[in-house]
């Protein structure tokens, strides 16, 4: 048993530490984005036709009511009976109850 907790533990933060890893960026990339930067600097906006044609809502004219999907128009307690809502509740709180486990235990190694 105590060897399942330590290999449970062990997955866990595995899994925690290749969440957390930063994204490698291309230098090239970073290039591009810095020339663009460069080459509008000194620009200066102006409104364009196309642009001052597009008008915006007003706050009088916004619609009442919001689109909801079919999820927000459920219940809080219909929500919590999702099989996906208690997966992640259970991904969430599994590595937290195997650590107290492991802890109340003694630890690894004993």
């Amino acid at each position: 048993m105590l060897r399942l907790c330590q290999i449970t533990l062990l997955l866990a933060a595995l899994c925690c530490a290749a969440g957390f890893h930063a994204p490698a960026t291309a230098p090239r990339a970073l290039g591009v984005a810095a020339r663009a930067r460069s080459a509008f600097a000194g620009a200066v906006a102006r409104p364009s036709a196309s642009r001052s044609s597009f008008a915006m809502i007003r706050p009088d004219e916004e619609p009442s009511e919001a689109f909801l999907s079919s999820w927000e128009k459920k219940p809080d307690g219909e929500k919590l009976k999702s099989p996906a809502v208690l997966i992640g509740l259970g991904a969430i709180l599994l590595p937290f109850i195997v650590g107290i486990i492991v802890l109340g235990t003694g630890g690894f190694g004993n």
